[in-house]
């Protein structure tokens, strides 16, 4: 009888440990795929210490907020065993009535600590004949919880790709959402050059520039160039 009961409270245990798992899995997809985005739209708006600091603050208040409602009542949650019985009923028409009934029998035989009455030792060992471990565990559907395992950890071997293949883009992006006022900078999305062989040119004529755009497309960038007088 023991082990009848047991069954069913294992059976409770790991619904709820799955339920834990899928939505801490979910939360770790919502923050990746948050700090993700903010980098992303940071590395194309460069955006200023303020505005990385709001992003920082939404990132941080949408994972306190699942976790106060998603993660905590998973954790806080009783499964009743006898809601499994139930479950395994709907898959066994010939049992229903009999498998919820069998197990309030058996867990307030224990809970009292006194010895069941035959009608009860009667409707519990005819359960216990039909209905084994394998059985109750069959209810319990894992798919949920597999497949959300399986995204975030798709998703976070892609954020490693990327990671290792730009280590230094990957570190200033996190250094700038993660903090703000670091002094993390992109790197520059146009290079020049000097070209002007001149070091000395004499006063009041032509001083002939050039230069080379290393980085940048050179059909849409637009070079200026601004002179300041030092006095010596």
């Amino acid at each position: 009888m023991t082990s009848f009961t047991a069954a069913f409270e294992r059976a409770a245990h790991r619904v709820r440990t799955l339920l834990v798992v899928e939505r801490l899995s979910s939360l770790g997809a919502l923050a990746l795929a948050l700090a993700v985005a903010f980098i992303c739209i940071d590395l194309l708006l460069r955006l200023p210490a303020p505005l990385r600091a709001i992003l920082l603050a939404v990132w941080a208040g949408s994972v306190a907020w699942t976790l106060w409602r998603r993660i905590r009542p998973a954790w806080r949650m009783g499964i009743a065993p006898v809601s499994i019985a139930l479950r395994v009923e709907d898959r066994l028409p010939a049992m229903r009535g009999r498998i919820a009934s069998a197990l309030e029998f058996a867990t307030s035989t224990r809970a009292s600590g006194a010895g069941p009455s035959p009608f009860e030792q009667a409707a519990v060992a005819g359960v216990v004949t039909k209905v084994d471990e394998r059985a109750v565990m069959r209810v319990i559907d894992a798919r949920p919880c597999r497949r959300r395992v399986v995204r975030l950890a798709a998703m976070a071997l892609a954020a490693l790709a990327v990671a290792v293949v730009t280590p230094s883009m990957t570190a200033v992006g996190v250094q700038r959402l993660f903090m703000p006022w670091s002094g993390a900078e992109w790197p520059a999305r146009t290079g020049l050059e000097s070209r002007t062989e001149a070091r000395h040119h004499p006063r009041g004529a032509a001083l002939p520039l050039r230069a080379e755009l290393t980085r940048g497309d050179a059909a849409r960038e637009r070079v200026w160039v601004r002179i300041r007088r030092m006095n010596q």
